[in-house]
């Protein structure tokens, strides 16, 4: 029978001291109070004041924690506890620990491990001759080697781990809380590669710590040779700033700066960067005489009292090509929002906003600016908005039921040198629902809108309609109503091992003609896309200055099938259908005339193997197709990747949207295990020209993936010319991700 004691006092000293060693939490383990559960075959004293023994199978319970080991001395005397012989801990983290031998001091000042070795909860591994604690604050491993990779095969057979660290001297100060590392090397399957004489770094308990951060170097055609060297700030526990000094040698230094706070009401984020290119010697590079260029990114968020919000979006830089030119992009904390800033390279939009928000009400207030960036933009012509108003209450009518909501919308649409729009709009809507017995749904709704336009300088235009008066100023008032029903019928049948769906739907809305004249200029419902997700909208137009009048019907068909092989089916098709042959909507709508474009969608998934998703529009008079976005993903063998097909037979000079046609393919090809191979190809169909082109490399395990691709791009935009890109990258896990470029 085992022997049980509560000698909480020893033990809980000895696993604290093991703790500390390892650089766990030993104060919080003296503090808690706690009791220790000891387990041993066998505990003796061979005199009264003599060394407690504890032999056999010894485990010692702390809390979430576990210490085990063949052997457990105390001497009271000294106040030293030895472990030895299979010593293990398993902390609360899920960390193990071992080591052949343990010898720490009562105090928990000083300590010693022979034969260290960790494995992690992230299934890191660690290892160490002697884990050493000094002076109650520096603990230290000599030998160590570190790495996240397996150093064993299925079999059970030794293995060479992908990566490691290695190092003579480990050093971590606890009051300093940094890591230090003498004589470091990187190894890559067994081979050094890299070498660092001395390394330092914070500790884990560092949230954060002014410092270098990691370089970017290569070499451009525009820019020349560059090296960028970020360094960061932290300046509080609630704001810090990173500095990276962009140096190429064609044009100078880019200096690109990121300010990030944190308020007790919210936070926000400010990036940029200024050069100043006067200097610059390149006479063959047509950038103009532009000399200070620059741009800003941003964003914030606050909250100012529980119902009031305030915010804020800025994308904004000195010239057309400025972002292209220096690939720049929003980083750390602005990152996620890189294909609304910079990605879009014809119009950068910047917002100031606030909302008050209720249980039965909102209210915003919004401020938009825009920025062209295409060759053709006329900065005196790109409108600014300041402010827009829009309010929405809802309300649950007593008499008829249903769901109801007032809205109101006031707005100034400014341009310097073209037409000036004050606009004040309310809305009263009502919808109500209701099921059959037989499973039929329908749905009435009404509306009505009043709004009132007033404009000045209309003989001078806008950026995308030439005027339309030559009066300066006009008032237009309209009111607009629209009544109608939806009714839909779905279907089930079973079959078997599948199960199929199929519900008709029909809409009807009626508006009187006439409700959109030129005198109102279209600024907020240039953007309509006709497809089956907008079919059954009574009002396709995606913003008031437009409005869906007259007489129409919806009518469209839903399809489901699904089996219980993991194979689903989804289809829907449909048109709208006009009483008038007058329609508010241009020919490259679909919309146009009586009858519309045929509408459908395919979405067709075979598990994780095969999943296809088609969207088209089919003339109704030609049975051409004017529109057809097709993609598929696959993954078959040792082959997977992604195909879109893009076709376009717009001509909108509204939008600027022309036909186009582009096939864009990412593919990879597993050779072995962890080799592979990568292929990417983007073509405009149209002109038969190649847009970009990509092939590449890779390799990846449990632990690292390294990749060299080569790409090329053919896109130009003035001084931007066609490149050629090689690039390395490399991820190696719980370390993070590396890079190295060159482009030509």
């Amino acid at each position: 029978m085992p022997t049980r004691l509560r000698i909480g006092t020893i033990l809980r000293s000895l696993i604290a001291s093991v703790l500390a060693v390892f650089a766990a939490a030993s104060a919080a383990a003296q503090q808690s109070g706690e009791d220790v559960l000891f387990e041993a075959a066998n505990i003796s004293r061979e005199a009264e004041n003599g060394p407690i023994i504890a032999e056999g199978d010894v485990s010692a319970f702390f809390g979430d924690q576990l210490l085990s080991a063949d052997r457990v001395t105390y001497d009271p005397a000294t106040e030293i506890v030895t472990a030895v012989g299979n010593v293990t801990l398993v902390s609360a983290q899920g960390d193990a620990f071992y080591a052949d031998r343990i010898e720490l001091a009562g105090d928990l000042r000083d300590g010693i491990a022979v034969s260290f070795r960790a494995l992690l909860s992230d299934d890191a591994r660690l290892a160490a001759r002697y884990a050493v604690r000094r002076r109650g604050a520096v603990n230290e491993l000599r030998h160590a080697v570190y790495s996240a990779c397996d150093v064993c095969r299925r079999d059970g057979a030794p293995t060479t781990p992908t990566w490691r660290l290695r190092a003579v001297r480990v050093t971590q100060n606890e009051e300093r809380r940094t890591i230090s590392y003498r004589h470091m090397f990187f190894d890559l399957k067994g081979v050094p590669v890299l070498y660092a004489p001395y390394f330092q770094q914070p500790d884990p308990t560092v949230e954060r710590q002014s410092g270098f951060l990691t370089p970017n170097i290569g070499n451009n055609t525009l820019l020349g040779a560059f090296f960028e060297l970020p360094y960061y700030f932290a300046l509080s526990s609630n704001f810090d700033m990173t500095l990276a000094p962009f140096y190429t040698s064609n044009d100078g230094v880019l200096w690109k700066n990121e300010w990030r706070h944190r308020l007790n009401f919210g936070e926000y984020v400010l990036q940029g960067g200024v050069i100043n290119t006067e200097q610059r010697d390149n006479e063959n590079d047509p950038i103009g005489d532009a000399s200070l260029r620059w741009h800003v990114f941003g964003e914030g968020d606050f909250n100012i009292t529980p119902e009031w919000r305030a915010g804020f979006d800025v994308a904004r830089t000195s010239d057309d090509t400025y972002i292209r030119r220096y690939d720049i992009e929003p980083e750390g904390d602005l990152r996620r929002d890189a294909n609304s800033l910079a990605g879009d390279l014809t119009r950068l939009t910047t917002n100031v906003n606030a909302s008050r928000l209720t249980e039965q009400s909102r209210l915003d207030v919004d401020s938009f600016f825009f920025q062209g960036l295409r060759p053709g933009d006329n900065a005196g012509l790109t409108p600014y908005v300041l402010p827009q108003i829009s309010y929405t209450r809802d309300l649950k009518p007593a008499l008829i039921g249903g769901r109801a909501e007032v809205r109101g919308d006031i707005l100034s649409l400014q341009r310097s040198e073209g037409v000036d729009t004050r606009r004040f709009a309310s809305a009263v809507a009502w919808s109500r629902g209701l099921t059959t017995r037989s499973g039929q749904r329908i749905t009435g709704f009404a509306e009505l809108r009043a709004e009132v336009y007033h404009t000045e300088d209309l003989n001078e235009g806008t950026e995308l309609v030439a005027p339309v008066l030559d009066d300066d100023t006009n008032t237009q008032f309209r009111a607009l109503p629209t009544i109608g029903a939806q009714w839909s019928f779905p279907l089930v049948r079973y079959s078997g091992a599948s199960r199929q769906i199929i519900e008709p739907i029909a809409q009807v809305a009626l508006s009187p003609i006439g409700g959109n004249p030129p005198e109102i200029f279209n600024e907020d419902s240039q953007s309509l896309e006709f497809d089956t997700a907008s079919l059954f909208q009574f009002n396709k137009f995606s913003g008031l200055d437009r409005f869906e009048d007259g007489q129409r019907a919806n009518l469209g068909v839903r399809f489901a099938s699904i089996w219980e092989s993991g194979l689903r089916v989804d289809a829907t098709v449909g048109q709208t259908f006009r009483v008038q042959e007058q329609s508010p909507f241009g020919q490259e709508t679909g919309l146009d005339g009586r009858t519309s474009d045929i509408v459908g969608s395919l979405d067709l998934t075979l598990g994780r193997s095969f999943r296809l998703s088609n969207r088209l529009r089919i003339d109704e008079d030609s049975g051409s197709i004017r529109r057809n976005e097709t993609s598929a993903r696959y993954r078959l063998g040792r082959f997977d990747g992604l195909f879109t097909h893009t076709s376009l037979e717009d001509n909108d000079v509204e939008t600027g949207i022309v036909s186009r046609e582009e096939l864009n393919t990412r593919n990879r090809f597993r050779v072995t295990r962890n080799w592979f191979g990568t292929v990417g190809w983007r073509e405009d169909l149209v002109t038969n020209q190649t847009i970009q082109q990509s092939f590449g490399v890779l390799y990846r395990d449990n632990c690292a993936s390294f990749q060299i691709s080569y790409r090329r791009d053919f896109i130009r935009d003035r001084e931007i010319q066609p490149n050629t890109s090689v690039l390395f990258t490399f991820q190696l896990r719980t370390l993070g991700d590396f890079g190295l470029s060159n482009l030509n």
